[in-house]
């Protein structure tokens, strides 16, 4: 029999410590920990070029939206997702923290209706000047303080 499906949307600025928190409670509660952001580079580093992804998005296509920091359209990043939930549970997973989503109010709606309605959403806060020190000096490719502040919509 199929554990039951435990859905945690985490949402906050870019470096308000969303991934942080989310490897602490999966590692002590077993959880699954699903960073999106992080999947989807995955997913663009494996897709097999040419072919069509979830929701009909190709490689390339997906390489474009991730590049050009640009967001999914709702019905896509809902497969993807929805994919991975599914093959987690596969593994036996029925506890998720989804960590950087949904970011729209059409993507929570997406999701609720294809795969469940999440059954807490956590919001960090953080103060700007630490989350933009955070974001800034973590390790991951062109994330410098301009990308801050368009991540969070706003001027640098």
């Amino acid at each position: 029999m199929e554990s039951p499906l435990t859905i945690v949307f985490v949402l906050g600025c870019p470096g308000a410590g969303k991934g942080t928190l989310c490897k602490r409670i999966a590692n002590e509660m077993e959880w699954c920990h699903i960073s999106v952001g992080d999947h989807l580079r995955y997913l663009s580093t494996i897709a097999i070029p040419g072919e069509d992804m979830f929701g009909g998005v190709s490689l390339l296509e997906l390489q474009r939206y991730l590049q050009d920091r640009k967001l999914l359209p709702a019905d896509t990043i809902t497969a993807i997702i929805a994919h991975k939930i599914r093959l987690e549970r596969g593994h036996g997973n029925g506890h998720f923290l989804i960590d950087g989503f949904p970011r729209t109010v059409e993507v929570a709606e997406s999701f609720e209706r294809e795969v469940a309605k999440a059954n807490m959403v956590l919001m960090l806060e953080c103060s700007k000047e630490v989350a933009k020190a955070r974001f800034v000096n973590r390790k991951r490719g062109d994330d410098d303080a301009a990308v801050f502040g368009q991540r969070r919509g706003k001027t640098a």
